[in-house]
């Protein structure tokens, strides 16, 4: 599974992403944007539940 780089805002939200960009695919079925504040290590112990 991947994530979307700073890079790749521009990535269109399709069905194929996960085949263009490598990632496992969209999840909720839309972008999640975290600010710096978020704690990145709690995003993935959610993710990985």
């Amino acid at each position: 599974m991947g994530v979307l780089g700073t890079d790749q805002y521009d990535a269109p939200m399709d069905f194929d992403i996960g085949r263009k960009y490598d990632v496992l695919g969209l999840g909720t079925a839309c972008p999640t944007i975290f600010d710096e504040d978020t704690d990145m290590v709690a995003v993935a112990r959610n993710i990985c539940r």
